[in-house]
């Protein structure tokens, strides 16, 4: 059960640093709505997927709109590759994305750690940092070998 936990809270770490790469993270979600119809077409979350499984912010209105970040739940639950398209296109999107990876993963790390799990929070914290170490090394050799390709063909050129 804990290493199911483990790499349920690994998957959304690299998921969000992943998300974050490619082109940054918007500052926040807090109070950000979005209608069915956008969802529909930003998200690619149908309106029958919306009404009724999530909590519009206002229900009194005839056409309501939802938490962005529930809707994106939605799209990510359903899987990335269901909306990247729409992620490819639009960078804000991307941020918002982003943003909502960051804040899955926060929010999982507290809730386990309430259930007494910090255990799991500081091993995917020390397994994530290994790897961004490894990846930053791996970083550096190919650049160290680009820069000797030049200079030798600076030198072959002269």
């Amino acid at each position: 059960e804990k290493e199911q936990k483990a790499d349920k809270l690994s998957s959304l770490l690299f998921d969000a640093l992943a998300a974050v790469s490619k082109g940054g993270i918007s500052p926040t979600l807090t109070g950000a709505t979005i209608t069915k119809t956008a969802a529909k077409k930003e998200w690619r979350v149908k309106p029958e997927e919306i009404v009724g499984h999530l909590k519009p912010v206002d229900p009194t209105k005839k056409h309501p709109k939802y938490y962005l970040a529930d809707v994106i739940e939605v799209a990510h639950n359903k899987g990335v590759n269901t909306f990247s398209a729409e992620l490819e296109s639009s960078l804000d999107r991307r941020k918002l994305y982003a943003r909502y990876l960051v804040d899955a993963f926060h929010a999982q790390c507290k809730a386990y750690e309430a259930l007494g799990d910090s255990d799991i929070v500081q091993k995917v914290g020390r397994e994530a940092s290994g790897s961004i170490e490894k990846a930053l090394g791996e970083y550096e050799q190919l650049v160290t070998r680009y820069q000797e390709h030049v200079l030798k063909e600076k030198e072959r050129i002269t």
